[in-house]
């Protein structure tokens, strides 16, 4: 659905009661809160100050808490309106999503390696992986006007953000949500993750019946299913049950697997501007490659604390408050890069009802 272009955007915060100044002291301190084990509360704007001198160390200029102000950061030498579309540069210019983003016959010829995104290890493009292949990368995504990727977070829930995020030309889904909650997650998608973990926890490796997978799929109709499959090697095995499946039950055109030369490319890139993390999460990936595509993104379901901003607890995800065993992300960690970005210009973060 394309935007009318006599429609304003809405600014960063308009569905939220707090000022962005509130919301950003008040993420600021729940971060330092999280990073420091609960200890005790000092003055916010000093903490928030020196969570931005911490977390900010890529801004080419001074990082700091205006006292009464809608941004919390101030990057000299760069005029704010350009910053967007700098970001999209650089994202392109690291890792050109436009061509890197999935596997093809075009970027990973017959006699290429695939090298695994964690573990390193190499697998020999033959001509059965090959054939997996679509013979080139066919998005029409580049220079989308408006996108929304849509998270898990328990803030979600009871947001009404589902018509808002409906009215979006990319919608962008992680790791096969549930859906029956239209009224606060919309009910369109434009692309969905399938991690192979899923795959292996929630439909036994596919080694038994298929269907429920399949019939999991249904909500998302059209949308396109990419897969991070050759991350380690255990699980590229899932990748390939997956899309074995999916061409059984008709969906092989709608399949694809995600590119690790892409995946490491953009982890490099976000170590390079400060962020120090063991990996990327898929949502922070898949926010970059929003990024690189679109000239609008908001971000819903991101929000990495028990907590909202009136102090309510929150669930986990929308959907249940399970809470993974283990986790090799540092969504806290991520989320400081996300409102670096968001007081920058680049993005919206949706915090608050939509309706």
């Amino acid at each position: 659905m394309a935007e009318d272009s006599s429609r304003s955007h809405p600014p960063p915060f308009a569905a939220s009661k707090e000022s962005p100044g509130q919301v950003l002291a008040a993420a600021g301190e729940m971060l330092l809160t999280e990073r420091s084990g609960g200890c005790g509360k000092a003055d916010v704007p000093h903490r928030f100050s020196q969570f931005c001198s911490d977390s900010c160390a890529a801004c080419s200029g001074s990082c700091s808490f205006p006292a009464a102000a809608d941004s919390a950061f101030v990057l000299s030498g760069v005029s704010p309106s350009l910053l967007p579309s700098l970001c999209r540069t650089k994202l392109e210019q690291c890792c050109n999503a436009s061509f890197f983003l999935i596997l093809t016959k075009e970027n990973t010829p017959l006699g290429s390696y695939i090298v695994n995104e964690c573990d390193g290890k190499k697998l020999l493009v033959n001509s059965e992986l090959l054939d997996m292949l679509p013979k080139r990368l066919s998005l029409s995504y580049s220079r989308t006007r408006r996108c929304a990727v849509v998270g898990s977070g328990g803030i979600l829930l009871n947001s009404r953000c589902g018509q808002e995020i409906d009215q979006a030309d990319l919608i962008i889904r992680l790791n096969l949500p549930p859906m029956n909650f239209s009224e606060d997650v919309g009910t369109k998608t434009s692309l969905v993750t399938i991690n192979p973990s899923i795959i292996e926890l929630r439909y036994k490796g596919l080694q038994a019946r298929r269907k429920p997978f399949v019939d999991s799929l249904r909500p998302y109709k059209d949308a396109l299913f990419l897969i991070p499959s050759f991350t380690f090697e255990k699980l590229n095995a899932y990748g390939y049950l997956t899309l074995y499946t999916m061409e059984d039950f008709g969906l092989f055109q709608q399949t694809f697997f995600l590119n690790p030369k892409y995946l490491a490319s953009l982890g490099n890139y976000w170590k390079q501007e400060g962020l120090e993390v063991s990996r990327l999460s898929t949502g922070f990936m898949f926010a970059s490659i929003a990024l690189e595509f679109c000239e609008h993104l908001t971000l819903y379901g991101f929000w990495p604390f028990p907590y909202d901003l009136s102090n309510q607890p929150l669930s986990h995800h929308y959907y249940d408050n399970k809470r993974p065993h283990l986790s090799v992300h540092d969504m806290p960690r991520e989320f400081s890069h996300f409102l670096r970005l968001y007081a920058q210009g680049v993005l919206r973060l949706q915090l608050g009802k939509c309706q």
